[in-house]
This record gives structure tokens, C-alpha cells and sequence, in this order.
């Protein structure tokens, strides 16, 4: 008898197991939210920048010789592959 008094003066009830639930989850959307909102900013920025380089290219006059990409990019080396020049058939 003493024993079942024992065991249900702990017994957490299910408002109480609801209220700890929810006060528990607080920080996790906090989290979360605020995770969105940062990564959200981080592609407005993105889109700003896309969008001032658009127009800066918009207004910049093309330019009559086109540059090459290894002029552009000093550091860069482009690989192409060495071809052979074609043996002709009649010889070995």
C-alpha cells in the first residue's frame, strides 16, 4: 500500500509531460528560425550583388576584342590533349 502511495506521488501527469514538451522545444525553433532567417539574408545579399553586376555589365560598352581566358586568369593553366597527326594507311 505504501508503496502504490510512493509511486503516485511521482507520477507525472500528461499536462505536465505537454508543458515540458513545449518548453522544451522553445530553443529548437529558435534555432531554427533563426538559421532560416540568416541563410534568407545570405540570399538577398546574393541577389543584390547578381543583381548591381547585371546592370554594371548592362552598361559597360562591349568591348571589340574579347579577351582569352588565360589572359584573364594569369594563375590558371588550361590542359588540351596533344593529338597525333594521322599515319597514312599504306605505310607500317
Amino acid at each position: 500500500m505504501e508503496l502504490n502511495r510512493a509511486r503516485s506521488k511521482f507520477q507525472v501527469t500528461p499536462l505536465r509531460w505537454f508543458l515540458i514538451f513545449v518548453v522544451a522545444t522553445i530553443p529548437v525553433f529558435l534555432t531554427s528560425a533563426a538559421m532560416d532567417s540568416i541563410l534568407r539574408g545570405m540570399h538577398m545579399l546574393d541577389a543584390m550583388y547578381d543583381k548591381q553586376d547585371a546592370e554594371r555589365a548592362a552598361r559597360q560598352p562591349p568591348s571589340a576584342t574579347a579577351e582569352t581566358p588565360e589572359a584573364q586568369e594569369p594563375g590558371v593553366v588550361m590542359l588540351r590533349p596533344v593529338t597525333e597527326p594521322a599515319k597514312p594507311s599504306g605505310t607500317k
